[in-house]
This record gives C-alpha cells, sequence and structure tokens, in this order.
C-alpha cells in the first residue's frame, strides 16, 4: 500500500474518533446548564450533584477531544494541501469562529471547574460560567462541522 493511502486512512481513523467526541461535547455543556437552572430555580442539590459530575466528565472529554480535534486539522492541511489551497479561504473563517469560540468555552469551563473544586467562586458566578459555557460550545462545534465537511 502507498503510504500515501496509508496517511489518508488515518485520517480517516483521526476523524472517526474525534467525531464521537465532538458529538459528545456538543449534548454534554447543554445537559449540564440544565442541571444547573433546575438546581437555581428548585434549589435540589442533586441537580448540582448531577452537573458537578458531569462538569468532572466535560473536562475529561475535552482532555481527549482537544488534542485529536488539532491533529485532524494538521492532517487535514497535509494530507490534501491542494484541496486545502482552494477551499482555504472559504474554510479559514469558521476555522476562525471554532478557536474564537474555544477560547471562550475553555475559558467558562476553567472558572466552573475551579468553582467545583475550590468553592473560590461564588455558586452565581459558577451559574454564569456554566451558562455561558454552555453558549459557546455550540458555536466551536459548529464551526467544527463546517470546516471538516466542506
Amino acid at each position: 500500500m502507498d503510504t500515501v493511502v496509508l496517511a489518508r486512512a488515518f485520517f480517516g481513523t483521526s476523524l472517526g474518533f474525534h467525531i464521537i467526541y465532538a458529538t459528545l461535547g456538543v449534548g454534554l455543556p447543554l445537559m449540564i446548564v440544565i442541571a444547573e437552572i433546575i438546581h437555581q430555580l428548585k434549589g435540589d442539590n442533586d441537580y448540582a450533584i448531577m452537573a458537578k459530575r458531569w462538569t468532572k466528565a466535560f473536562a475529561v472529554l475535552l482532555g481527549v477531544a482537544i488534542p485529536s480535534g488539532t491533529i485532524v486539522g494538521v492532517q487535514l492541511s497535509l494530507l490534501w494541501p491542494g484541496f486545502m489551497e482552494i477551499v482555504g479561504k472559504v474554510i479559514s473563517l469558521p476555522f476562525q469562529i471554532e478557536i474564537f469560540a474555544f477560547f471562550l468555552e475553555a475559558l467558562f469551563m476553567s472558572c466552573l471547574c475551579c468553582r467545583q473544586t475550590t468553592k473560590v467562586l461564588s455558586s452565581d458566578f459558577c451559574f454564569l460560567c456554566c451558562l455561558w459555557s454552555g453558549c459557546f460550545s455550540y458555536p466551536y462545534y459548529c464551526g467544527e462541522h463546517l470546516d471538516e465537511y466542506a
């Protein structure tokens, strides 16, 4: 087998691996936000515990999905340079939107994780961080899917 074919097969495997984590990353922030909202409205601590556990799972999910997404992006430019030269002007904007939204999501997720482990930040700030993290995860993943399927 040719090395290019093997490299492209590895890209397909990497993309398949990454899509699973990207799909989970779309739904989990919404579930965390809903659990936090119900906790704020009803005052039921079970929802706070649920949101805390889901936040820990989401932190692990991000720890796995970020490197796999970086690898997919690098492989895309290395294995299809001609394609990327042609469509690079169109795909660059979704890439930039994805990166901006991801940095904002990571900022709010780090504040949320800090609150849940150290109790330094207020619970209202924790709720706002959860809300903003959920809001910023959707443009990130929508932008990611735009550039992967273009």
